[in-house]
């Protein structure tokens, strides 16, 4: 056999060898990937009341999470509430995500088929882990919550404790308090909470 033709034979057989070890190590560099997206869940936790030892409300006054409710919410019920009347509420909220998370503010919503006298409470003092704000004298819940917070909270259970005191508004009148029946003053508090990062808010 000639030289020459030896020569390109040995060529041919190399450059099917090289094919060959391309496409073993491109299958080899075959990458899989899996993608999961984070969870935003901020909670409440720990609700309290404590009505102070002046203030007669009935002992079946209530602050306490709403079972029924298909977003984290508390519900409030303030029983024989009267002019006046002072409670302190407190709660935590705890986020038990995989996202940073900001609280905005709260919502908030009559019970159904239930009045609501949300519109009378007044919130005197706001409290985010020590860090007290008083408010005006006719501040009410509802305007003291709404945009008041902006609480970040980083993910796997960073949490703060809010504490308020609330009061009747003096102002009230005895009709709108419909005094001796349960759910006088019952509302609930919804949050507002988003990924840290949401550009929308």
């Amino acid at each position: 056999m000639k030289k020459s033709r030896f020569l390109a034979l040995i060529l041919v057989v190399a450059v099917m060898m090289m094919g060959a070890g391309y496409a073993y190590w491109t299958q080899d560099l075959t990458i899989e990937n899996t993608i999961t997206t984070g969870r935003l869940e901020v909670e409440f936790e720990g609700p309290e009341l404590v009505l102070p030892n002046n203030t007669y409300m009935h002992e079946s006054s209530d602050f306490d999470i709403d079972d029924d409710a298909d977003i984290p919410a508390l519900k409030l019920d303030l029983v024989d509430a009267y002019p006046g009347a002072q409670a302190d509420i407190s709660f935590k909220l705890v986020n038990k995500g995989t996202l940073a998370a900001i609280v905005k503010g709260f919502d908030f919503s009559e019970v159904v088929g239930e009045g609501t006298n949300e519109g009378l409470v007044l919130c005197k003092k706001l409290s985010v882990d020590g860090n007290e704000k008083v408010f005006s004298e006719k501040t009410t819940l509802k305007d003291a919550l709404l945009n008041e917070l902006n609480i970040r909270l980083e993910p796997d259970n960073d949490h703060v404790e809010v504490k308020m005191t609330l009061q009747i508004d003096p102002d009230a009148k005895n009709n709108d308090l419909k005094q001796g029946q349960e759910g006088a003053i019952e509302f609930t508090i919804n949050m507002k909470a988003y990924q840290y990062n949401d550009d929308t808010i």
